[in-house]
C-alpha cells in the first residue's frame, strides 16, 4: 500500500464522510482538512474514490502521493504512518 495526502478546503464537508466510507480503518486525520490514507492505487485513482475527481460531487481537495515525511505532529501520526509507508 502507498500512502497520499489529502488536503481539502476548510469548508468541503463532504469529504471528511467519504474518507469514512471508502477508507474505513485505512486513514489518519492529521488537521481540519488534512488527512493521510492508506491504499493502493494512483492520486487520480483515489481522487475518484472520494468523489473528488472529474465529476467533483464531493467539492476539491488535492491528492498527493507521499514517499517520505518529517516534522511535528500528533505523536500518534508517526506510528501510524511508519507501519504503512512502503519502504
Amino acid at each position: 500500500m502507498a500512502i497520499f495526502a489529502v488536503l481539502a478546503p476548510l469548508d468541503n464537508l463532504k469529504i471528511g464522510p467519504a474518507l469514512e466510507s471508502k477508507f474505513a480503518g485505512n486513514f489518519f486525520r492529521a488537521w481540519n482538512g488534512q488527512w493521510f490514507i492508506s491504499a493502493s492505487g494512483t492520486p487520480r485513482q483515489i481522487a475518484e474514490q472520494l468523489g473528488i475527481g472529474s465529476e467533483g460531487e464531493n467539492g476539491s481537495a488535492i491528492i498527493l502521493s507521499v514517499s517520505s515525511y518529517w516534522g511535528r505532529a500528533n505523536v500518534e501520526l508517526w506510528p501510524w504512518l511508519a507501519a504503512r509507508i512502503e519502504k
